[in-house]
């Protein structure tokens, strides 16, 4: 019944393309139903019906680089993604985050070092990614 369910809302946006709360649905139906690959590609469809939003273009990446994802495996996709994320919202959290790690894995020590110092910046003293921070700029 729910795979039903979700082959009508995904017929329903071949009619209806720009439905950019259709597309995130599908995307989170595709999660819960185990379909990574289905729902990293109903994502890219969002982030093309939402070109201006980086929460949208956020949501796409974290679908390209999943937690766990070894950091030397990031995808071009991610990297311009996090660049779109940026440009977008300069001062966004999770995208610094990003953008600092990309720097990290290419060999930037600097720029990571100064992404994620403005990342610790605006996260709360208690914020439980601080200590990983940390331990990224001590390395």
């Amino acid at each position: 019944m729910i795979q039903s369910m979700v082959a009508r809302l995904a017929g329903r946006l071949e009619e209806n393309p720009d439905d950019l709360d259709g597309w995130l649905r599908l995307a989170r139906a595709y999660r819960v139903l185990g379909r990574g690959s289905d729902e990293v590609k109903a994502l890219g469809k969002a982030a093309e019906v939402a070109p201006g939003r980086a929460d949208i273009q956020l949501q796409y990446a974290r679908a390209l680089f999943p937690p766990g994802t070894d950091e030397t495996a990031i995808s071009e996709d991610f990297k311009r993604l996090i660049v779109k994320v940026r440009d977008l919202d300069p001062e966004n959290v999770e995208g610094m985050f990003f953008a600092g790690m990309i720097a990290a894995s290419s060999g930037d020590k600097i720029a990571a070092r100064s992404l994620w110092q403005g990342v610790l910046k605006r996260l709360g003293p208690d914020a439980p990614a601080r200590e990983m921070l940390e331990k990224r700029l001590q390395a």
